[in-house]
């Protein structure tokens, strides 16, 4: 017969872990990327991550500002409100983006061109528009996605430490 002692440990580790993976998890894996929601600023991105605090169990995690976006990551580590410095139609491609997670940013931005132009689609690639993180990060426009670009980026520890990190709200 197991001591009470021990099936105490390991219901609360079994608990902790399934807090840990999906409801409030603090590490940076896993990775899925995310999917950016575009406001147009500061003030309005308070208003709806408040809004997605409260009514959607989907409070912020951290803000962070790379280049000419700010970004507000929530607590599912997917979920990202977002606004730019630049409008869309200044920047040249629309504000909302769905990340995925690849070891080699470019190649899958050319693939993924190379498949949208064999059907017909048009297909812009952007290496440089967060030249801070150099190769880290690439983007793909398209007339195929509806008011949205896909963005193939590195894992997150392979990203390094968001710059400008703070608290929204």
């Amino acid at each position: 017969m197991v001591p009470a002692w021990i099936f105490l440990v390991v219901v609360l580790w079994a608990l902790g872990v399934t807090i840990f993976l999906f409801v409030r998890n603090p590490l940076p894996f896993p990775d899925r990327g995310h999917r950016c929601f575009a406001v147009p600023n500061e003030e309005t991105a308070r208003v709806v991550v408040g809004i997605l605090a409260q009514f959607g169990n989907l409070p912020e995690r951290f803000t962070f500002s790379p280049g000419p976006t700010h970004q507000a990551l929530l607590w599912d580590n997917t979920t990202v409100v977002i606004w730019h410095d630049k409008t869309a139609e200044e920047r040249g491609f629309p504000s909302n983006g769905i990340s995925v997670v690849t070891s080699n940013p470019t190649w899958a931005a050319d693939r993924a061109a190379a498949i949208l132009r064999k059907r017909g689609y048009s297909a812009k690639i952007v290496k440089d528009h967060m030249p801070e993180v150099g190769g880290k990060l690439v983007v793909l426009a398209s007339d195929a996605f509806d008011g949205w670009v896909l963005v193939f980026r590195k894992h997150i520890l392979a990203m390094g430490q968001p710059p400008k990190k703070r608290k929204l709200t």
